[in-house]
């Protein structure tokens, strides 16, 4: 019986910690590493160049950021930068200064909904 409880212990405490480590690795960090490196980018090379990295922000922070600062967006398959977005649809056009404004970044024929994206490059 006691070489029962040891057992289920340490079976409990091994699949505690696996789960600890899963975030950065699946969802959207995995996607974001993913699509930088297919752009021969790194997160901590952009780190080092002064641009913060932001997954999966589609809430949160980065609601609130300007659209000033933004660099790069993530969706779900491609990385754009800011001077490939043709043009971007608002909730209220007068308003129009952060990423809670936007509904859509177009960029040639692709079109980005703000929840679709994945991550966000930013200084």
């Amino acid at each position: 019986m006691k070489n029962l409880i040891v057992l289920l212990f340490l079976s409990i405490l091994l699949i505690a910690s696996s789960q600890g480590t899963a975030g950065e690795v699946t969802g959207g960090g995995k996607s974001v590493r993913q699509i930088l490196n297919e752009n021969n980018l790194d997160i901590d090379q952009l780190k080092k160049s002064g641009f913060k990295v932001l997954m999966g922000e589609n809430t949160g922070a980065g609601k609130t950021l300007d659209l000033s600062r933004i660099s790069m967006i993530l969706s779900n398959k491609k990385l754009y930068t800011m001077d490939d977005v043709t043009h971007i649809e608002f909730k209220h056009p007068s308003k129009a200064k952060t990423l809670s404004d936007v509904i859509i970044f177009e960029i040639d024929k692709d079109k980005v909904e703000i929840g679709s994206l994945q991550g966000l490059i930013f200084k």
